[in-house]
């Protein structure tokens, strides 16, 4: 609940006229400040990509480790850079947090004690894996040959549903380089 800006005070005496009296409060809004994400996702080469992802941010230190936990957009720059802020109501970001990312055709990646320099969090040198398809709208976890197979049963379509499920680089087209992206995490995972 947002607090009001100021809060009225009424003190009567008796056989006094009352007036009220503004204090100043504590607002959630004085509260908030931002938190400036970086990351990249294999194959996001050009800007204007905008990719919902799952963030949560904790800490290891306060008494109320989540800091925030949420759907997230966040949007490349020229050079396949992802960014967003995220706002959180705490006074004072602690010096490090752990972020944790889930990108909707990704595996989670964890990335822990971040160093939060200016209220910005640069999580890009080990990016999320491409290849976690969310076929018929879930995703399992892991990347096999069920989402290679599906992959490859989509290549060349540019149904705006099928690109949801399988166009990992975000260029409007299902084609090999898809199929690369997913092919390099599964090698990577044995």
């Amino acid at each position: 609940a947002v607090l009001p800006e100021t809060a009225q005070v009424v003190e009567k005496k008796e056989n006094e006229h009352t007036s009220p009296i503004s204090l100043p409060t504590t607002t959630e809004e004085s509260l908030q400040q931002s938190l400036t994400l970086f990351t990249k996702f294999p194959g996001v080469r050009s800007g204007g990509v905008v990719i919902p992802v799952q963030v949560t941010v904790t800490d290891d230190i306060s008494p109320y480790p989540e800091i925030y936990s949420g759907m997230v957009d966040f949007t490349s720059d020229e050079n396949g850079i992802l960014n967003a802020s995220i706002p959180v109501n705490i006074q004072l970001l602690p010096n490090s947090v752990n972020v944790h990312l889930t990108g909707p055709k990704h595996l989670p990646v964890k990335y822990a004690a971040v160093t939060v320099i200016n209220n910005t969090v640069s999580v890009g040198e080990i990016p999320a894996q491409a290849g976690d398809l969310p076929i018929n709208g879930q995703k399992d976890m892991v990347v096999d040959s069920h989402d290679l197979e599906t992959l490859e049963a989509l290549i060349g379509s540019q149904k705006s549903e099928d690109l949801a499920i399988a166009d990992l680089d975000y260029n409007g087209k299902i084609n090999a380089y898809d199929r690369a992206l997913l092919l390099k995490t599964l090698l990577e995972s044995r």
